[in-house]
Protein backbone atom coordinates (compact mmCIF):
# COMPACT_ATOMS: atom_id res chain seq x y z
CA UNK A 1 0.00 0.00 0.00
CA UNK A 2 1.08 3.31 -1.02
CA UNK A 3 1.12 6.42 1.29
CA UNK A 4 -1.20 8.58 0.39
CA UNK A 5 0.02 12.04 -0.99
CA UNK A 6 -0.81 15.68 0.78
CA UNK A 7 -1.34 16.86 -2.78
CA UNK A 8 -4.03 13.87 -3.64
CA UNK A 9 -5.56 15.06 0.18
CA UNK A 10 -6.00 18.56 -1.17
CA UNK A 11 -7.51 17.53 -4.46
CA UNK A 12 -9.69 15.29 -2.51
CA UNK A 13 -10.30 18.07 0.12
CA UNK A 14 -10.72 20.95 -2.66
CA UNK A 15 -13.83 18.69 -4.98
CA UNK A 16 -15.68 18.02 -1.72
CA UNK A 17 -15.44 22.16 -0.91
CA UNK A 18 -16.30 22.91 -4.48
CA UNK A 19 -18.82 20.27 -5.16
CA UNK A 20 -20.81 21.80 -1.87
CA UNK A 21 -20.25 25.38 -2.83
CA UNK A 22 -22.12 24.71 -5.89
CA UNK A 23 -24.64 22.32 -4.48
CA UNK A 24 -25.46 25.10 -1.83
CA UNK A 25 -25.63 27.85 -4.25
CA UNK A 26 -28.04 25.80 -6.66
CA UNK A 27 -30.38 25.03 -3.65
CA UNK A 28 -30.36 28.58 -2.84
CA UNK A 29 -31.65 29.24 -5.90
CA UNK A 30 -34.30 26.49 -6.57
CA UNK A 31 -36.81 26.45 -3.36
CA UNK A 32 -39.65 24.69 -4.29
CA UNK A 33 -42.69 27.19 -4.07
CA UNK A 34 -45.03 25.98 -2.36
CA UNK A 35 -49.18 27.27 -2.10
CA UNK A 36 -50.61 28.15 1.04
CA UNK A 37 -52.01 25.97 2.67
CA UNK A 38 -55.68 27.00 3.76
CA UNK A 39 -56.22 24.32 5.97
CA UNK A 40 -53.03 24.90 7.83
CA UNK A 41 -53.43 26.28 11.40
CA UNK A 42 -53.23 29.82 12.03
CA UNK A 43 -51.17 30.76 14.92
CA UNK A 44 -51.02 33.57 17.66
CA UNK A 45 -47.79 33.74 19.61
CA UNK A 46 -45.65 35.80 22.08
CA UNK A 47 -42.39 35.17 23.61
CA UNK A 48 -41.68 36.75 27.38
CA UNK A 49 -38.39 37.52 29.45
CA UNK A 50 -38.81 35.98 33.07
CA UNK A 51 -36.32 35.67 35.67
CA UNK A 52 -36.44 32.68 37.67
CA UNK A 53 -38.05 29.62 37.52
CA UNK A 54 -41.06 30.55 40.02
CA UNK A 55 -41.56 33.86 37.53
CA UNK A 56 -41.81 31.55 34.34
CA UNK A 57 -44.05 29.54 36.68
CA UNK A 58 -46.29 32.15 37.12
CA UNK A 59 -46.32 33.53 33.50
CA UNK A 60 -46.99 29.59 32.14
CA UNK A 61 -50.16 29.03 34.40
CA UNK A 62 -51.15 32.88 32.97
CA UNK A 63 -50.81 32.01 29.49
CA UNK A 64 -52.17 28.73 29.87
CA UNK A 65 -55.34 30.08 31.42
CA UNK A 66 -55.85 31.97 28.55
CA UNK A 67 -55.89 29.08 26.25
CA UNK A 68 -51.76 29.50 24.93
CA UNK A 69 -49.12 26.55 25.61
CA UNK A 70 -45.70 26.73 26.21
CA UNK A 71 -44.03 26.47 22.55
CA UNK A 72 -39.88 27.19 23.47
CA UNK A 73 -38.06 27.77 26.40
CA UNK A 74 -34.48 29.39 25.80
CA UNK A 75 -31.57 30.09 28.23
CA UNK A 76 -29.41 33.15 27.92
CA UNK A 77 -26.06 31.67 28.08
CA UNK A 78 -24.95 30.37 31.16
CA UNK A 79 -27.45 31.64 33.47
CA UNK A 80 -29.85 29.52 34.36
CA UNK A 81 -32.06 32.56 36.32
CA UNK A 82 -32.64 34.50 32.54
CA UNK A 83 -34.75 32.68 30.47
CA UNK A 84 -36.99 33.63 27.29
CA UNK A 85 -40.09 31.51 26.95
CA UNK A 86 -42.36 31.44 24.17
CA UNK A 87 -46.28 30.48 23.75
CA UNK A 88 -48.61 29.73 21.20
CA UNK A 89 -52.46 28.95 20.64
CA UNK A 90 -54.79 28.14 17.49
CA UNK A 91 -56.03 31.91 16.44
CA UNK A 92 -59.56 33.26 16.20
Amino acid sequence: MQPTSWRSIALVLAGIILGCSANAMRGAQAQPAFPANPAATRWQQYCEHVDGDEEANERAQAAGAQGFELAALSLYASNTDDLVICFKRPAP
